[in-house]
């Protein structure tokens, strides 16, 4: 039985994270230069730009410069409502990843806030209320209003949490049967739903 010393232990973490450290580093170097390019063949008004904006966004969060991240996610949610306007959902994507920032790292509750319920109206206008990046606004809203203290909301959005995990069987089912009548309700397994997102025919 190998036993690791506690001394081992130590060493093996400050080895793995010097790796993580390398390659976040390595991601920042590739993703610079993704958006020099961008910048360079369609400019600063395109949603490719847009995205590496995002991209640094996120990878700036990992490395814990939330400072930049904002920065990133800010200029990436301007350059999308320019080009697809306000009510886009990729522009709530952009909005979500901004709130999240918000609200595990910054601790701007109120400015999250904002940002998930307006991220929540454009994909519940889109899509429906089975959408599944609405789970993550609620996830959000839940930790925002935990830490604001407000228990009714949070007590809401819980609650809503629970109703989406509760109907979106019975949504999926509605699908499977739309696109196979010969589906049944035993046949519901989320291997034959990804069948059904590639077109083939469902088996019993």
């Amino acid at each position: 039985m190998c036993i690791v010393s506690d001394l081992q232990a130590d060493g093996i973490k400050r080895l793995l994270e010097r790796m993580k450290r390398n390659m976040l580093n390595e991601a920042e170097a590739l993703h610079l230069k993704a958006l020099e390019v961008s910048l360079q063949a369609v400019g600063m008004k395109a949603l490719l730009t847009a995205k590496s904006y995002c991209n640094l966004g996120r990878l700036y969060q990992s490395q814990e410069k939330y400072t930049q991240s904002e920065q990133m996610h800010l200029k990436a949610i301007e350059i999308k409502e320019s080009i697809l306007g306000k009510d886009n959902p990729e522009v709530a994507l952009s909005l979500g990843h901004l709130a999240s920032l918000y609200t595990y790292q910054l601790k701007k509750y109120q400015e999250a806030e904002v940002l998930y319920l307006r991220s929540k109206t454009i994909y519940e206008t889109t899509y429906g209320q089975q959408y599944t990046g609405l789970l993550y606004d609620f996830q959000g809203l839940v930790e925002v209003y935990r830490e604001l203290n407000d228990i009714e909301k949070c007590n809401q959005y819980t609650e809503n949490m629970r109703r989406f995990h509760e109907t979106r069987e019975a949504w999926l089912y509605e699908v499977h049967t739309a696109t196979d009548e010969n589906c049944t309700k035993d046949d519901f397994s989320l291997e034959k739903f990804k069948c059904i997102l590639n077109e083939c025919a469902c088996d019993k």
